[in-house]
């Protein structure tokens, strides 16, 4: 597993990443999340979470989530006249498991666009990793 020293890196022997398309389902997401509970996961990378009305994801108290940086932003909407979230353009997330990797030894990375999240990792024996989760629509190649 990986673990805190006291300067904040992770001592790495191994990393475990999983990646799933939630299909925007909250029942797909939620078995996802309950599919984890038994395995050594430190990040998880989903295309199309599912994002309720408020704007967030499905999680529990083992995960945080790491959204595009203008998921929050509001928008205004020409047809209702009404701002509203910009969360519906979300299609990438990544979850960090918060009981093996401590939040002071990984940050995320702002890109720009929805269809992106990313992270980086800084471990004591590999130095920095940078992790990147892409959904990619397979209609154009913008996202690469």
């Amino acid at each position: 597993p990986l673990y805190m020293n006291s300067e904040t890196n992770v001592t790495l022997s191994k990393l475990t990443i999983i990646q799933q398309n939630i299909n925007k389902s909250n029942v797909a997401q939620l078995s996802f999340l309950h599919s984890l509970k038994n395995q050594d996961v430190d990040i998880a990378c989903i295309q199309e979470p599912y994002i309720d009305s408020w704007g967030k994801t499905r999680l529990n108290a083992h995960w945080t989530g790491v959204y595009p940086p203008h998921h929050w932003d509001k928008v205004f909407d020409k047809q209702t006249r009404k701002t509203k979230g910009n969360w519906g353009k979300t299609r990438s997330l990544i979850m960090v498991n918060t009981n093996r990797l401590h939040s002071s030894a990984w940050n995320p990375i702002p890109i720009a666009y929805p269809d992106l999240t990313a992270v980086r990792i800084r471990t004591k024996d590999a130095g920095l990793i940078d992790i990147i989760n892409v959904y990619n629509t397979c209609e154009h190649r913008k996202t690469l």
